[in-house]
């Protein structure tokens, strides 16, 4: 199983990616980040995606937040110049945001 995290300025949406779906959809202000977490906390999770708009300090807090509770590998997906055969057109392709990146991928 995989969690897949978005985390944005005010909410939040997590989901759990098995067996070829997404499943257990939870959405919750970025606040309560950690409610949500522990809703999923019973899973077996093997790995962690997630993408985020929020400034550094409040995503060092989520990361150490998800260690402390699933242990799996964290990917941190950002914005780049190609993934899975999409180009990004910005000159500087880190100026895209990683959720608007993550949606023209997906």
């Amino acid at each position: 199983m995989r969690l897949l995290i978005d985390i944005g300025n005010t909410h939040t949406t997590l989901g759990v990616w098995t067996n070829s779906k997404l499943s257990s959809i939870i959405t919750v202000e970025t606040k309560n980040f950690s409610e949500a977490l522990s809703k999923i906390k019973n899973k077996s999770i093997k790995e962690i995606f997630l993408t985020s708009v929020v400034a550094k300090n409040i995503l060092s807090k989520v990361k150490k937040s998800l260690t402390k509770r699933i242990s799996a590998n964290i990917t941190e997906i950002k914005s780049s110049g190609k993934l899975l055969n999409v180009t990004n057109g910005y000159d500087f392709p880190e100026k895209l945001g990683s959720d608007r990146w993550i949606s023209i991928v997906g």
